[in-house]
């Protein structure tokens, strides 16, 4: 559950909540869904590495992509099954595993945290609100890590997402709406952030045809770690009796998701644009 509908949830009820979402998904899928160009020959273009005819060279000869950095890696044709038995691929698996595990724990939990401190439920669904709108405005920042690299990005983008989650610990009652607001914008921005770059990452190391396949299974660790995290930090404070805890051992899962990127190295792949060395005068 996004906190977005969590929102809409609390400000308007469960009714009024699926006919919003209905509209929006009549607005946001349907539609849109009209203007698809299904094949690349319908805007005069080719699938990546087709020849306008049988025969003809896709590239200039002697032209080398200055991207590549290990180019057998970058020549193999990965499929599911390949990627699977690459340190690489479960340093991406563990990452979205952590990551979501951190997010589930706070995300499920945060609402309840507010109002125990004495916000409103009202204050607490304007809050996600807040996040919602900071989270878009990050994804929309994606191009950052085709400037920095992936690994480079994601790391700010864990590092705001941990400064958002030591405001939460901070957070003691009603005269913390300050930490609160650093909180929400903090969170939802970085994390944004790192959505794009993950999945720009994992491209870098192994593009192909089957790409979607390899994503789509590393994805899994996301769903895997959403129902831990949310089944944790209940487990957690019900134990503890406090929140504390469970956002500092979110920390250490967001800190582990960055390692892990760390460990997975796309930019010994690939490099960003950003990251290609200048060719010398002359």
């Amino acid at each position: 559950m996004t906190p977005l509908i969590q929102a809409l949830l609390l400000a308007i009820g469960w009714r009024n909540t699926y006919l919003v979402l209905a509209g929006v998904a009549a607005l946001l899928i349907i539609v849109p869904a009209q203007f698809l160009r299904r094949s690349p020959k319908e805007m005069g273009l080719l699938p990546d590495g087709g020849a306008e005819a049988k025969g003809q060279e896709t590239s200039i000869p002697g032209q080398v992509d200055r991207t590549v950095v290990n180019k057998e890696w970058a020549d193999t044709g990965w499929t599911l099954s390949g990627a699977m038995r690459q340190y690489r691929f479960w340093a991406l698996f563990c990452m979205m595993l952590t990551i979501s595990t951190g997010y589930g724990i706070v995300m499920t939990h945060q609402v309840v945290f507010m109002v125990d401190i004495g916000f409103t439920a009202m204050f607490a669904s304007f809050m996600l609100l807040i996040y919602g709108v900071a989270s878009m405005l990050g994804r929309f920042c994606g191009f950052a890590s085709d400037i920095m690299g992936r690994e480079i990005t994601y790391t700010l983008g864990c590092g705001g997402v941990i400064l958002g989650f030591l405001m939460l610990i901070l957070a003691r009652d009603s005269s913390s709406a300050w930490m609160l607001y650093i909180y929400v914008v903090g969170f939802g921005f970085f994390s944004g952030l790192n959505t794009p770059t993950y999945a720009s990452a994992a491209a870098d190391i192994f593009q192909g045809a089957h790409f979607g396949a390899i994503l789509g299974f590393a994805n899994i660790g996301f769903g895997l770690g959403t129902s831990i995290g949310a089944w944790l930090g209940g487990y957690i404070f019900d134990v503890a009796g406090s929140y504390t805890l469970a956002f500092a051992l979110a920390i250490l899962m967001v800190a582990a998701a960055s390692t892990s990127l760390w460990i997975s190295s796309p930019r010994k792949i690939r490099l960003v644009a950003g990251r290609v060395p200048k060719s010398p005068v002359g």
